[in-house]
């Protein structure tokens, strides 16, 4: 992803095995859905524009409007039916409990994730969402991963590390 120094005119970034330059820059996917944690999204999707990549926000739902975990309305930009025709350079799921159950259940968006690695493209997860959507689909790389902890069954609550307290 490209990053500029300040006050620099001329730069690249290498991201994705791909030279970036001001007119080549990452394309992000970032699925939403009722139930997402809006400062997880909202954050994510602000640093990553900020970065200069063309962030696409998907809706998982019917509409492009969602409700977030904490009751304020986000609109995306298309249905994830629109986005999944495209590539993306890399794909970010925000967490929430009932945002990462949806994105769970979206076939659509669980093969985009396993089309990205098989093709070795990066994607992320937080909160939720690396234990309720990529652990379950075989979509975790690492041995070793943290999430918020909640109710999970024995197999999964043995292959992920919870982390409590204050960070």
């Amino acid at each position: 992803m490209p990053f500029a120094p300040q006050g620099g005119s001329v730069w690249r970034r290498v991201f994705n095995g791909k030279k970036r330059t001001r007119v080549n820059f990452a394309k992000i996917l970032v699925p939403i859905a009722n139930g997402t944690e809006e400062m997880e999204a909202v954050m994510i999707i602000d640093i990553l524009q900020r970065a200069k990549g063309k962030v696409v926000v998907a809706s998982v739902e019917d509409t492009l409007e969602i409700l977030a975990s904490r009751k304020v309305k986000l609109e995306a930009d298309l249905l994830l039916n629109g986005a999944a025709e495209q590539s993306y350079d890399l794909i970010v799921l925000p967490g929430g409990l009932g945002g990462a159950e949806a994105f769970a259940k979206s076939e659509k968006l669980i093969n985009l994730l396993k089309k990205h690695k098989e093709s070795n493209r990066p994607y992320g997860a937080i909160c939720a969402s690396p234990a309720l959507v990529l652990e379950p689909h075989g979509l975790l790389k690492i041995d070793r991963r943290s999430a918020y902890q909640f109710e999970l069954d024995e197999v999964r609550m043995e292959r992920i590390d919870f982390l409590g307290g204050h960070m």
